[in-house]
């Protein structure tokens, strides 16, 4: 059943739930025309909100005409649409009516048509004293020089003096502040995300030391072995052939020394577990004994370093997305009030801020006075800051 936008009650919430193309925006035009003449409301008491500039400028243009078309309808009884026609027959006293849609075009200018980023920046300039701003504040669009300054500091602060492996091995994931940023920079403006990361690991140094100390003897020894180990595991008269083929075991010989190049926060090449005592022991044939050799025992310690460096790893990764979010928050804000600057997040969530505030209610009391009426053409409704301020 469809909406009768002409006997819709103009007091309390009404929902027009309305796909594109199905004359919303002709809804809203006529409601305005009906708190024109039967509130008798002037443009500037009338809030009308919509999220884009562009849709702004064309739901005003809209509206304007709406009501320069009723004006002359009422004079030369001809309507551009049934709406009008039967609007301006509901009109007590055309004479009375010709003059509200005469005052609402000459103070139209003054007509209160905003997206919703217009509308929170007009009430903190206006009532600055309630929202606790300051009152010569400007509005900067692009907030990424500011936010990259925040993070770069942030960098050298913290991310440059992690221990040298594991900034090589996070520098190959993020080269740079300016891709650190564009990792977090979704989850800012968002007060209401609840941040929730890995402790930060305070023996990461001692970690990352051991584990390359053990690196460092295990290059050693394999320098010194590598050519017992492979004859080791290459005796087929012990090992299964179809676990152990010699020429299997020169390929993986070949690759575990390229292993031993890199840093423990990379993980091991698939097959560096055939070095371990554990798994040459699954492979040794029915009535011999399983080659030994001290490399053996220290891979496997060393394979559970690796592990743990890089269980390390992804909880310092965390953690550090975590600080740099944290250090954002409260870095962010102050630079900007220094500098009288506002971004398109801060005017939301400044007036989401006071509304919510010590001052709220008077300032919620302030703007229902100054708009008697409001008429919410589109705003992001899964956004919750959006969403409470309206």
């Amino acid at each position: 059943m469809g909406m009768d936008v002409l006997k819709t009650p103009l007091e309390g919430l009404n929902l027009v739930e309305a796909s594109a193309g199905t004359g919303k925006t002709h809804t809203l035009t006529t409601l305005y025309l009906r708190l024109v003449l039967e509130r008798e409301l002037e443009p500037d008491a009338i809030l009308v909100m919509t999220y884009t500039k562009a849709a702004t400028a064309e739901l005003k243009q809209r509206i304007r005409n709406r009501l320069a078309s009723l004006r002359q309808g009422l004079l030369t009884g001809q309507f551009k649409d049934e709406a009008m026609a039967e609007l301006a027959a509901q009109q007590p006293n055309r004479q009375r009516a010709l003059h509200l849609l005469e005052l609402a075009l000459a103070g139209f200018d003054q007509a209160a048509i905003f997206t919703i980023h217009g509308f929170c920046q007009r009430v903190l300039t206006e009532q600055a004293f309630e929202t606790g701003q300051a009152f010569h504040t400007e509005l900067v669009p692009d907030q990424l020089p500011r936010l990259q300054e925040v993070v770069d500091d942030f960098w050298r602060r913290e991310v440059d003096r992690l221990p040298p492996l594991f900034l090589q091995a996070f520098r190959r994931q993020v080269p740079g502040p300016e891709q650190l940023l564009s990792q977090i920079r979704f989850a800012l403006g968002k007060p209401y995300l609840e941040v929730r990361a890995a402790t930060w690991l305070e023996n990461l140094p001692q970690l990352e030391a051991a584990a390359s100390a053990l690196r460092d003897q295990l290059q050693e020894l394999w320098d010194n072995s590598r050519e017992e180990i492979q004859t080791l595991l290459s005796d087929t008269s012990k090992l299964k052939g179809n676990a152990y083929r010699p020429d299997w075991v020169a390929g993986w010989c070949t690759r575990l020394t390229d292993w031993l190049q890199n840093s423990p926060y990379e993980s091991p090449y698939d097959k560096a577990d055939r070095f371990t005592p554990e798994r040459i022991s699954k492979a040794v044939k029915k009535g011999q004994k399983a080659p030994e050799h001290p490399f053996f025992n220290m891979v496997e310690w060393y394979l559970e370093q690796v592990d743990s460096c890089n269980l390390a790893f992804n909880q310092t990764w965390s953690a550090l997305l975590a600080r740099c979010y944290d250090y954002i928050a409260s870095e962010l804000p102050r630079r900007q009030a220094e500098a009288g600057e506002w971004s398109y997040d801060d005017l939301l969530l400044q007036l989401h801020q006071a509304l919510g505030g010590t001052s709220g209610k008077r300032l919620a009391r302030l703007l229902r006075s100054r708009y008697t009426a409001a008429l919410v053409d589109e705003f992001q409704d899964t956004d919750p800051v959006q969403y409470n301020i309206l």
